[in-house]
This record gives C-alpha cells, sequence and structure tokens, in this order.
C-alpha cells in the first residue's frame, strides 16, 4: 500500500454564505500527480490555499514530509500572477502590464530575487547557481524578473 502524502478528510470551506467545498476527501499517494480543474469559482485555489496553510477550512489535513529531507517541511503556493518590486522593494506592477525601460531597469534580476527570498525564509542561497542550472536559468541570473514569460516566473516561483 502507497503511502499518503497528502490526506484530506471531510474538508468544509464555506466563502460569504456559499459553500465551496464540502465534505472533500481526498489522498494523493507520494509519487502520484494529479491535475486539478473545474469551473471558475469551484474550489481550486481555495483547495490549493487551504493546502499550504493560507487559509482555513472545516476538516482535517494532513502532509507527510519526508522526515529524512534537508528541505524545510512547508507547502509552497504559486500565485498566477507575480508582482514585481522595485530595487527599493515597493511591489508596484504585475507582468504584462505596460512598463517604461526606466521600470524594467528598476526591477530585480532573478539571482537577486533569489537571494532576496533565501534571506526572507532564513535560507543560504550559496547554491543558487545550482537551483538555476536545474531550472536551466543560469543565462538568465542577470535578466530582470519583467523581462521574462510567465512560464518562466512559474518556473522561478516553484524553484
Amino acid at each position: 500500500m502507497k503511502e499518503s502524502f497528502v490526506s484530506i478528510q471531510d474538508l468544509t470551506l464555506t466563502h460569504q454564505h456559499k459553500s465551496v467545498l464540502k465534505d472533500l476527501n481526498w489522498t494523493i499517494n507520494t509519487g502520484e500527480q494529479y491535475v486539478l480543474f473545474g469551473e471558475s469559482g469551484s474550489g481550486k485555489t481555495s483547495l490549493a490555499k487551504i493546502i499550504s496553510g493560507q487559509l482555513c477550512a472545516i476538516g482535517e489535513l494532513k502532509v507527510n514530509f519526508d522526515n529524512n529531507s534537508h528541505l524545510p517541511a512547508e507547502v509552497l503556493f504559486v500565485e498566477s500572477w507575480y508582482q514585481f518590486k522595485n530595487l527599493e522593494g515597493v511591489a508596484n506592477f504585475y507582468y504584462q502590464q505596460r512598463y517604461t525601460s526606466q521600470q524594467a531597469k528598476d526591477t530585480l534580476t532573478v539571482h537577486a530575487e533569489l537571494v532576496s527570498y533565501g534571506k526572507e525564509k532564513g535560507l543560504h542561497l550559496d547554491q543558487v547557481e545550482p537551483i538555476l542550472e536545474a531550472l536551466n536559468f543560469a543565462s538568465f541570473a542577470s535578466s530582470q524578473l519583467i523581462e521574462l514569460s510567465s512560464g518562466e516566473h512559474k518556473k522561478i516561483a516553484i524553484g
């Protein structure tokens, strides 16, 4: 029998007096992969936010992390829209928004974003280069974030 990675039992979420998720039961076993799809407003994002701890619901949710891993036991939620920060750390525009060449120069590079994330999370990013290489991003290290495609932003966020 496979070991469950995520176990959800009787999960219920109500938002503005509307039932979004009702008595959801779902087990994701280690090594399994799923695609979650549905109509707008059906609870896909809400479920992802519940699993990542950004949203609370009624029911039981258990994530079984690998106790032998050196990585933090943390579930991350990757947003659909990336909000860019300028060099001063002010988040003021989004991907595919019109921007000037000066704004592009004022946004963080891929390398600077990873270093900033590491500091925020208390991680030692002396291994930024291997991360960039694993994502086939080594050539993008000095690129401004705003110049990347939305798919490339997802790759960074997942990394």
